[in-house]
């Protein structure tokens, strides 16, 4: 499924797009949005394995290790033609949630997405209540924000 095709899929379901040509272009793209202050506004990466400049298991490596520093977490979807087990659990262990081999399904596709969704409020249910028990917590001790 080329870009295009994949552009028009998700502005369908409702997505709001950012489009990079490698792993490289990804970290640039996340670094401009946190710039502007919308750092928790991206949620979802489908990251293909496979790109030139920066590979898609090292630019994963490289958000996860960053995302130590921030509360951020995007749900990233792996997609590769090279389905082996091995490239599979590359995919995983570099830090990507899910997996989807090409060409892609569009329905395994989608389900992937739905898992994202579903995390991404999991996280905010726990971001607001940890968020609250914070303000609690602060509040009890006198500690006047």
């Amino acid at each position: 499924m080329n870009v295009k095709l994949m552009t028009m899929l998700f502005r369908k379901l409702g997505y709001e797009l950012l489009v990079a040509a490698n792993g490289r272009e990804v970290l640039e793209l996340l670094e401009a949005e946190a710039a502007k202050g919308r750092q928790h506004e991206v949620e979802c990466i489908l990251m293909d394995a496979s790109m030139d400049v920066m590979d898609g298991i090292e630019c994963t490596r490289v958000i996860r290790a960053h995302q130590m520093q921030s509360r951020t977490r995007p749900w990233i979807i792996g997609c590769t033609a090279n389905v082996t087990e091995e490239h599979r659990a590359a995919c995983l262990q570099a830090g990507m949630d899910d997996f989807v081999p090409k060409p892609i399904d569009v329905t395994l596709l989608v389900n992937a997405i739905k898992a994202a969704y579903r995390n991404g409020k999991r996280q905010a249910d726990s971001s607001n209540t940890q968020s609250s028990s914070a303000a609690a917590s602060t509040s009890s001790a006198g500690d006047k924000q």
